[in-house]
């Protein structure tokens, strides 16, 4: 009915049936880029039998006319609540409008997490530029920060990230911290963790920061755990990268 006045858009995209059997921890991720006229409805919703559905997600929340959602915007839904250890779950995407704008979907994966994962997603840089000669440093304060992600399906506790701080020339370790000990954390929540800020030494010199979370609980997944980052203090260079090491 596209650009025919009074003549509803109503489609519907349903995937074939996903086995979710002996998954605890279910959830549905995907990029989307939802653009309102007047009143079109962008429904995401889940079922276990095919015929009863539960709306998990909706693109138009909050959007008036001629707005649009992030262009892509991520979306990360737990659907446990109906899609664990059943044999028959179904996403589909539900759009309807009256002569109206669009909705695009992509990267749909229905996917498992295990009980227990927690994750570092950032660091703290020193600031914008990862070089600086010795003449223009002055004794900066690096901020200890990381920020901690429960990646798992349950709940966590005693989320901590040990910092460490090596000469990049020898490989010696200078100098160690141990964040802030997090409250229990919700699946999916993010949280920063921080140590009391640490000062290079004023001299040239090459270093690397190694950040590790760990919590609690087994961690299933250690491949997440470290990020590095680093920080030159030069003879004579200007470089900015984003401290990635």
């Amino acid at each position: 009915g596209s650009g025919t006045t009074g003549v509803q858009e109503n489609v519907t995209l349903r995937t074939p049936a996903i086995n979710c059997v002996g998954q605890n921890y279910v959830w549905l991720k995907f990029n989307n880029f939802f653009l309102q006229f007047l009143s079109s409805t962008g429904d995401v919703e889940v079922s276990n039998n095919g015929s009863t559905w539960v709306v998990v997600h909706s693109s138009h929340t909050g959007l008036g006319q001629d707005q649009g959602t992030a262009n892509p915007q991520f979306v990360d839904i737990n659907i446990s609540a109906y899609a664990a250890n059943q044999a028959t779950v179904y996403v589909r995407f539900k759009w309807t409008g009256s002569y109206d704008y669009y909705w695009f979907v992509d990267d749909v994966e229905v996917y498992a997490k295990p009980q227990y994962d927690v994750a570092l997603t950032a660091a703290a840089n020193l600031n914008e530029y990862s070089v600086v000669p010795k003449v223009h440093y002055d004794n900066q304060a690096m901020p200890l920060t990381a920020t901690a992600q429960n990646a798992g399906g349950a709940t966590v506790s005693g989320v901590k990230v040990t910092f460490n701080i090596y000469d990049g020339n020898t490989s010696s370790l200078i100098h160690t911290a141990l964040s802030n000990i997090s409250g229990p954390l919700a699946a999916s929540s993010t949280i920063d963790l921080t140590a009391p800020a640490y000062t290079i030494p004023l001299d040239t010199g090459f270093y690397i920061t190694e950040y590790i979370v760990s919590m609690a609980q087994l961690d299933a997944n250690t491949s997440n755990d470290t990020l590095y980052r680093y920080f030159w203090v030069s003879d004579s260079t200007y470089a900015r990268d984003e401290a990635v090491y």
